[in-house]
């Protein structure tokens, strides 16, 4: 049983942090490795690498401590431990702005709107711990020292959830939570003047040097021998728990060269406060949508702006469901084809409002690469759009109209917004995140203000109607659905809002399980524009943070298929696979209980019609025979003068239309004299095409048999 260590340092600290004045061995995360390695934690010079300017013999990369933390998982076998520590004083509230872990290296492109570093670029605590969580080691330890966990989200959140999931945030660790037998405990030391006002969650004092005092206890001891992990990780977990000393006192210890190294607590020195968190723009993201309003409707010479689109009600699937009333929001008739044109338009207009001209970069599915691009040329930027190397052609051959700067790469979304991140670093270019970006889902969010004027208008004629029963909001990385809730939660206080997403790529569903962003398996679906693999963290939060819960309901893709044979045949509304869920969910609901829509008020919003031409046939089709629509019939005849008319005359006596018909001979398998027939045609529905197989079963000229 071995345990590796890596011990980060981030030991060129800005003036302005107030940590310049501090001396330690020449980090934090040095004088813990010291520490570590003189008692009997298993850890040695040779297992514990310490990674700060001075060894790396260069400022700390984010691309270095990536590469250690995937070499450490590696190393690791069964049984084994792993140790993560990074020195961080401040950085993690200061520069996520006070919603969330990331470690911020020096390579990471600063923002240009406030010159931190961009937290989409940043290093989150979850991906650390995913990574090592991979490995076969037993047990996982990750240490942020000076640096402030994400607990304030979750605070109220829980109390508003269904029963079944429990805050691991709650406390000053996660605790020791099991899978599969295997230990994972995250520490965080805050400075008490961090968390002074979130004393009934964390407590307030705690620090590093307690999980020390930990291990000195056991260097104390005559006996030398290793120590089992787990006993130190009890022990370090009591001390967190139950630690009510002062955190100010130094503490000296030991060094393997037998000198006292000193170790300083940043509460000694005073820090620069972080910004209050009520400048955030993901905090006042409900004025943020006021203000995209404004900005996404400046009209300028020959640019078309976003514009409001329709609230369409259609009679036809109202009776299918036996809805009171069921209504579409077109965002699929959208300027761009999709309401990701909105928000592209805003976040441009920020910059643009805020005299900045950087270079553009961004990674899509699609449908923001082309509102993206649309609204860079407008502004004169110089926009590159990253897409997944399965980009349908349709979108593809838009966004070129508007940008020569174009790259598929990359199996999926998530791979090709890694490529697209990496070239933004490198380019000191702008990143704009293609949902958890404040500005873009301020964008999104004027829909929910196009519905409230919409329904006003609609209740004028009805006064019986106070609020749609149902909202429903297609879901791939939260943007959508964070923008639109966060204006109908409080408006709209008793409609149920819907979130749904493809059962091939269950995001939301599963970040909404473990309270946190984790990157879901993906399987191939037609709803290519929501096929996201991890949810924005910012954009989980606003939803987590809704003043009532959103439930999120998941569709196979045969119903998406049939929703946009309904949309196009019913409502006269061309969907995009991703824009027409919302449907495809009533669908499914419906099945599981035929009268769940009977005599409700439903809203789906149907947020794209970018469709591959190329494929919409086979969308049709295949939604026709799902339908029973459709019907494919074997005949196997003797191969002789007359034996097709045989067939035809059958059909036509059961009034079944032919749409296609094959003819086999001469084939090993069909034998000597016969012919086999394929014939394709139309059904009115399933007993249509029972009835028609019923009849064309008792003619005795052929034998025949039903393929679909």
């Amino acid at each position: 049983m071995a345990t590796y260590g890596l011990f980060v340092g981030i030991d060129n600290y800005p003036a302005e942090s107030g940590f310049t004045e501090l001396r330690y061995a020449s980090s934090d995360a040095a004088a813990i490795r010291s520490v570590m390695i003189n008692t009997p934690t298993g850890l040695n010079p040779a297992t514990a690498i310490l990674l700060n300017s001075e060894t790396a013999k260069s400022p700390i990369l984010r691309k270095t401590i990536v590469d250690h933390i995937l070499d450490l998982a590696t190393l690791a076998a069964q049984d084994d431990t792993l140790v993560f520590y990074f020195a961080g004083h401040g950085f993690f509230s200061e520069f996520s702005e006070g919603r969330g872990s990331y470690l911020a290296p020096v390579d990471v492109t600063p923002h240009p709107r406030d010159g931190r570093p961009h937290t989409a670029m940043a290093l989150s605590v979850g991906y650390i711990r995913q990574e090592l969580m991979e490995s076969s080691a037993q047990n996982i330890l990750i240490i942020l020292d000076a640096c402030r966990e994400d607990s304030t989200r979750m605070r109220d959140s829980h109390a508003r959830v269904s029963s079944g999931f429990s805050s691991e945030l709650s406390t000053h660790t996660r605790g020791q939570k099991t899978e599969a037998g295997r230990t994972s405990v995250i520490i965080s030391a805050c400075t008490p003047d961090s968390v002074s006002i979130e004393d009934d969650k964390i407590k307030a004092g705690v620090w590093t040097h307690c999980f020390c005092t930990a291990l000195d206890r056991h260097a104390d001891q005559k006996n030398r021998e290793q120590i089992s992990s787990k006993t130190v990780f009890d022990t370090a977990n009591a001390l967190l728990t139950d630690f009510k000393g002062p955190a100010q006192e130094a503490c000296r210890y030991p060094s393997p060269l037998d000198a006292k190294i000193e170790l300083l607590h940043p509460i000694q020195v005073k820090a620069t406060a972080a910004p209050p968190v009520a400048d955030s723009p993901w905090t006042n993201l409900r004025k943020e949508i006021d203000h995209a309003r404004k900005r996404i409707g400046i009209r300028i010479g020959s640019f078309e702006p976003p514009t409001k689109t329709p609230l369409l009600r259609s009679r036809r699937l109202e009776n299918l469901f036996g809805c009171k009333r069921l209504y579409f929001k077109l965002e699929s008739i959208q300027n761009t084809g999709s309401f990701k044109y909105r928000g592209a338009t805003n976040a441009i207009e920020k910059l643009h409002e805020e005299g900045k001209e950087p270079v553009i970069v961004t990674s899509s599915a699609g449908n923001h690469g082309l509102g993206l691009a649309v609204a860079s040329e407008h502004r004169g930027y110089e926009c590159h759009v990253f897409m997944p190397e399965n980009t349908p052609q349709t979108k593809i051959t838009a966004i070129r109209k508007y940008t020569k700067h174009t790259d598929l790469v990359g199996a999926d979304y998530d791979a090709c917004q890694a490529h697209a991140m990496e070239y933004a670093e490198k380019r000191r270019a702008f990143f704009v995140h293609p949902f958890d970006d404040p500005y873009v889902v301020a964008g999104q969010g004027t829909i929910g203000l196009d519905l409230i004027d919409d329904w006003n208008a609609v209740i004028g004629d009805d006064e019986g109607l106070v609020e749609p029963n149902y909202l429903i909001i297609p879901c791939g990385g939260g943007g959508l659905l964070a923008g639109i809730g966060t204006v109908i939660t409080n408006c709209w206080q008793n409609t149920h809002i819907i979130a749904v997403e493809p059962d091939a790529v269950p995001s939301l569903h599963t970040a909404i399980e473990q309270r946190t962003p984790v990157r879901v398996p993906k399987q191939p679906t037609i709803a290519d524009g929501i096929a996201v693999r991890c949810v924005g963290k910012n954009t989980l939060d606003c939803i987590l943070n809704f003043p009532s819960v959103v439930d999120v309901w998941r569709v196979g893709e045969n119903n998406i298929a049939v929703a946009m044979l309904n949309l196009m045949e019913d409502a006269r509304i061309l969907a995009e696979g991703a824009g027409a869920v919302p449907l495809a969910g009533m669908i499914e609901k419906a099945v599981e209980r035929k009268s769940f829509f009977q005599n409700q008020v439903v809203i789906c919003v149907i947020s794209g019609g970018n469709v591959d031409i190329s494929s919409l046939s086979a969308v049709v089709s295949s939604g026709l025979i799902l339908q029973n629509r459709r019907a494919t019939f074997r005949f196997t005849v003797m191969d002789r003068p007359g034996s097709l008319l045989d067939i035809t005359k059958a059909l036509a006596e059961a009034k079944a239309n032919i749409e296609d018909l094959s003819h086999a001979r001469y084939r090993h398998d069909i034998g000597l004299n016969a012919a086999e027939v394929d014939v394709r045609i139309e059904t009115n529905d399933a007993e249509d095409a029972a009835r028609i197989f019923g009849e064309l079963s008792v003619n005795r000229k052929f034998k025949v048999r039903r393929l679909q």
